[in-house]
């Protein structure tokens, strides 16, 4: 996708998968400054923390709600990883928990746990999100992923130094609002 966070001609736009309709499916989230996905420098001990100030954009990418962003990630540790005959040892866990709040509009909680194998990456994710929308809509919803498959590619087998950060969102949804 191309971001669509504003309507000044020098900015890209955001090409959503489907056409309009009557509400939206879609948000666009800009955060300022970039939040650190999973950082490396994360030690036994007191959680790496990054907040942030928040801008969501309608998927005409006009802002229409400011807020405010909180992540904190927690080393929990080393374990190993087994699944479906493949064996992962010495994975690290991490922790993490992502509040993004947007007033009485919404408010959202990620809660993630991740185990990352060396020279593989992630290899088995948790994922809770729950919050609440227009102070009367709760949701809550927990998924799971694991490593299917993976190969190392050539060009990419030397790890990067600095962490990934995210600077923008997108949120697609699965119906209207």
């Amino acid at each position: 996708y191309l971001d669509r966070h504003s309507d000044r001609p020098d900015r890209p736009r955001m090409k959503w998968p489907s056409p309009p309709r009557k509400g939206t499916e879609a948000l666009f989230v800009e955060f300022d400054p970039p939040i650190a996905e999973w950082p490396a420098g994360v030690r036994a001990g007191a959680p790496v923390e990054w907040q942030a100030k928040m801008t969501v954009y309608a998927r005409q990418g006009v802002p229409f709600a400011q807020g405010s962003a909180a992540r904190r990630v927690w080393w929990e540790g080393n374990e190993t990883i087994d699944f479906e005959g493949e064996s992962y040892a010495n994975c690290v866990r991490l922790r993490a928990e992502t509040d993004l709040h947007l007033g009485w509009w919404a408010s959202f909680r990620l809660r993630e746990t991740v185990w990352l194998a060396e020279g593989v990456g992630i290899v088995r994710r948790v994922e809770r999100l729950s919050g609440r929308a227009l102070l009367l809509f709760r949701f809550d919803s927990e998924h799971q992923y694991v490593l299917q498959a993976h190969e190392i590619e050539a060009s990419k087998t030397e790890a990067s130094s600095s962490p990934r950060r995210w600077a923008r969102l997108a949120i697609h949804l699965d119906r209207s609002i």
